[in-house]
């Protein structure tokens, strides 16, 4: 998008907004630099409400500061109950008291407003400690309204819009950059449009699926139709009973089938074992049907000795006559 478009929507945001948002409060500026801190801690999942109620149950319920820094996270959660992320306001409250205190250990920074603003900031930030996922939100909002610096608080909620709109890519939401924010909007009117855009996000976030805040998106771009988020489409109770029987159904059908396919592997085991002893049976009847082979005449043995083959010779001879004598008998005839 182009830097002319770019700034073309920021404004068109802002308008739409004061419209939709008559009652927006502005920051409080008349604040020591330490309540700053803690108030923007406080502030940037909330609404201004929360965040004061919050704000003042600390002020009110604690001696000082140091009190606080020394207690635990779930007790401040406990006190910040009316935030809508307490336990996130309660971390962010403790981890910057603990690394203010350890930088200067006092809490009066006072000091740091007579400072370069650039110094200022990046002191401010150090306060976060090793946490870099924490965002920008309490160091844009100090420097806006304790600092007087020309700087946007926006949480996540807020680059999320702008990407929808197409304001930003997702590599600049993943970096939490706007080209171009602080020359589309002026000084004088940083904090106003920094609170409407607070007000919007805060709503944006409690339910993203509102029409209301649809068309609010829709008079700033019309052609972010496509961006809006879509809400998820809930099955009826019905609808699953009804799925969840038919899962049932096929789990019984599938086991069935399952049994079916080990039946007949079962079935062929009995159907072997039976067709055994019968193979058995008609064996043992062949054997009985079945005659004995005649027992072979004994060859007899070869004579060792010359004698002995004389006789054998001997004994054959009128053998073959008697056959021939009969042969010629029956030619006569």
């Amino acid at each position: 998008m182009s830097a002319a478009n770019r700034a073309a929507l920021i404004k068109k945001i802002h308008r739409t907004l004061k419209a939709a948002y008559p009652k927006f409060q502005l920051p409080i500026k008349d604040r020591p630099l330490a309540e700053h801190i803690l108030y923007a801690c406080c502030l940037e999942n909330s609404t201004s409400d929360q965040a004061s109620e919050a704000f003042g149950k600390l002020q009110t319920l604690y001696i000082e500061w140091n009190e606080i820094r020394v207690s635990s996270t779930k007790e401040l959660a406990e006190v910040m109950d009316c935030l809508t992320d307490p336990a996130a306001a309660a971390h962010r409250i403790r981890r910057t008291l603990h690394n203010l205190y350890e930088s200067f250990y006092d809490y009066d920074i006072d000091f740091l407003t007579k400072e370069n603003l650039g110094k200022a900031q990046k002191t401010i930030k150090s306060f976060q400690g090793k946490a870099k996922k924490m965002l920008d939100f309490v160091v844009d909002y100090v420097t806006q309204n304790g600092l007087g610096g020309h700087c946007i608080p926006l949480n996540l909620e807020a680059y999320e819009i702008l990407l929808i709109l197409d304001i930003i890519s997702k590599n600049e939401r993943r970096f939490k950059k706007v080209p171009g924010l602080e020359r589309a909007i002026s000084k004088n009117k940083g904090a106003e449009f920094g609170a409407l855009m607070h007000a919007f996000s805060v709503d944006f976030a409690a339910n993203p699926y509102d029409p209301k805040l649809h068309e609010l998106l829709l008079k700033i771009n019309p052609k972010c139709k496509d961006n809006l988020p879509v809400e998820p489409i809930e099955e009826p109770e019905a609808d699953k009973s009804s799925e969840e029987s038919a899962a049932a159904k096929q789990e019984t059908k599938s086991s069935q089938s399952s049994k079916k396919s080990k039946d007949p592997a079962k079935k062929k085991a009995t159907t072997k074992a039976k067709g055994k002893p019968n193979t058995k049976k008609k064996n043992s009847s062949n054997t009985t049907t079945k005659k004995r082979p005649a027992p072979k005449k004994e060859t007899p043995a070869k004579p060792t000795s010359k004698k002995a083959a004389a006789k054998t010779s001997k004994t054959k001879l009128p053998a073959t006559k008697a056959v021939k004598k009969t042969t010629r008998k029956q030619k006569s005839k």
